[in-house]
């Protein structure tokens, strides 16, 4: 495994991170992952791809058993998360930083298939890390986050070019934000992630700095005192979450390549892509902003749940004669 240390602003690769407060001098930066054994499509089972007549016929015959070894999912459920639910209210109870990597190469090889081939995949995840110079107890990391790639579901990544995140550990020692002596001993954040691309189409045209996809991780009520008692249990059950949010492979840029007699060929890139990460925390929120918070989550379970039970119950009917 080959790891890509990249500090700094995601538009300018030497800068510091951005922060809402100049009081401390941290630094924040991401950690990328890449394996290319990670996504192993050779375990994956043949797919039947059914056309409109056999589709008709099948149900024609009563048989709503399509799922299995499908191409693809019989039920789209979309549930929009609530963002931006940390507002301002005093700067130094909330902190605001940005940090990414560039140049990233999303593939191990050229390919001579698509722009969209998936073959030698090999961005398996990365890690957020958020140091303060002059710490000496435990180091100076003062945030740790580690993600991966999920592969739960690699049809996903085959049929449809997409995939999710999943968030393997959190390590939050020292937050950004200020805590109130008196109040709470929790923090509230919010972990923004975009994925954006540049490349060429096989008709020539220039795709500059597009968005593949964005996901995003919200905390609330977060313990900052490792002697809590639920601190441990509260980020134990953090193990594993999927992200809100999806995004697409990163498409091949259109080229050439070396033959091995010397001529070229038509082939397509290794995928050229770059990652950015804000993070927003805040220890301190007004009656609206608590409200948002609270039952922020709340909110997208809950549309999410009564969507997928009415698809299911949908499912059970069959459709209307």
């Amino acid at each position: 495994m080959r790891q890509i240390i990249f500090a700094g602003l995601f538009a300018l690769a030497a800068a510091s991170c951005q922060t809402s407060r100049n009081a401390v001098r941290d630094r924040a930066e991401i950690v990328v992952e890449e394996d290319p054994h990670k996504v192993d499509f050779s375990s994956l089972k043949g797919q039947k791809i059914y056309s409109f007549d056999e589709r008709a016929s099948l149900q024609k015959e009563g048989n709503r058993g399509l799922v299995t070894m499908m191409a693809g999912s019989l039920v789209s459920l979309a549930t929009n998360a609530v963002k931006n639910v940390i507002k301002k209210d005093k700067s130094k109870y909330t902190a605001a930083y940005t940090c990414g990597q560039q140049d990233l190469y999303f593939y191990d090889q050229l390919s001579t298939e698509s722009p969209f081939d998936p073959v030698g995949m090999k961005f398996s995840g990365f890690t957020l890390l958020r140091s303060v110079p002059g710490k000496e107890t435990e180091g100076d990391t003062s945030l740790m986050v580690r993600f991966s790639i999920d592969n739960s579901n690699l049809y996903e990544v085959l049929n449809n070019g997409t995939f999710r995140l999943r968030l393997d550990e959190l390590d939050l020692r020292v937050p950004r934000a200020k805590v109130e002596k008196k109040g709470p001993q929790t923090l509230h954040m919010d972990i923004e992630i975009k994925f954006t691309t540049s490349y060429i189409t096989e008709q020539g045209t220039l795709v500059d700095d597009a968005t593949l996809g964005t996901f995003h991780l919200f905390l609330r009520n977060a313990p900052v005192n490792r002697e809590d008692p639920g601190y441990q249990a509260y980020y134990d059950k953090l193990k594993g979450r999927i992200l809100e949010g999806r995004s697409f492979i990163v498409p091949r840029s259109a080229g050439y390549y070396i033959k091995p007699d010397g001529s070229t060929g038509r082939s397509f890139s290794q995928g050229q892509y770059a990652i950015a990460v804000s993070v927003k925390e805040a220890t301190r929120q007004s009656f609206v902003t608590r409200l948002l918070i609270n039952n922020s989550d709340r909110l997208i379970e809950t549309a999410g749940s009564r969507l997928k039970g009415l698809a299911v119950q949908a499912e059970k009917q069959g459709p209307k004669k």
